[in-house]
């Protein structure tokens, strides 16, 4: 990194269910995702951005267009990303208060492995809007905004309290973000 040159940085997955013990056990510094922390008093957290979903699909092996009619979206089996191996979102939720199902056909807890298998089978997923669009993808899955309203969540940078006057730390989360939100910025004008 150019503004700290010899600079050293390590990064490790965490979920909902283990960033705080990754935080209180010193394991990480800062963490980045859509977790909310409860206790204020011991982690500190500010938001980057608010992230939409978007249906993401082979257009050739589904047979759909964008944007996608609630109608073949029922159709088509789905693909999740799911942090905890279910294979069911609030997605389900909305779809049961709306009268309809959808049938998930499978799920895996890395965005990864669903974009991989979205290629050249019909399957669609409702995913986040960014990672749909990183560029650096060339499959030529189509995006679409999803025909049922999917609620959207906000992306937090979330730290130890007790960190908020390291100087350290300070820089570490000011060049997070500013990386983030440019990153961001240039996605959205793609």
């Amino acid at each position: 990194m150019a503004s700290a040159p010899g600079s050293q940085l390590s990064f490790r997955p965490v979920d909902r269910e283990n960033y705080q013990k990754a935080l209180s056990d010193n394991e990480v510094d800062v963490v980045i995702g859509a977790m909310d922390p409860e206790n204020t008093a011991r982690y500190s957290a500010q938001k980057i951005y608010e992230e939409q979903h978007v249906c993401l699909f082979d257009a050739e092996s589904t047979g759909l267009n964008a944007p996608v009619p609630l109608s073949d979206y029922l159709l088509t089996p789905h693909a999740l990303v799911t942090a905890d191996g279910k294979l069911q979102s609030p997605v389900d939720k909305t779809l049961s208060d709306m009268g309809f199902s959808r049938h998930v056909a499978m799920g895996s807890q890395r965005f990864l492995t669903v974009r991989r298998l979205l290629k050249g089978r019909n399957l669609l997923c409702i995913v986040a809007e960014l990672m749909a669009r990183i560029d650096s993808f060339d499959d030529g899955l189509i995006l679409s905004p999803p025909p049922i309203p999917v609620a959207s969540f906000d992306i937090r940078l979330i730290w130890r309290t007790s960190d908020s006057a390291n100087p350290r730390i300070s820089w570490l989360k000011d060049r997070v973000i500013h990386t983030i939100e440019n990153e961001v910025s240039r996605l959205r004008n793609l």
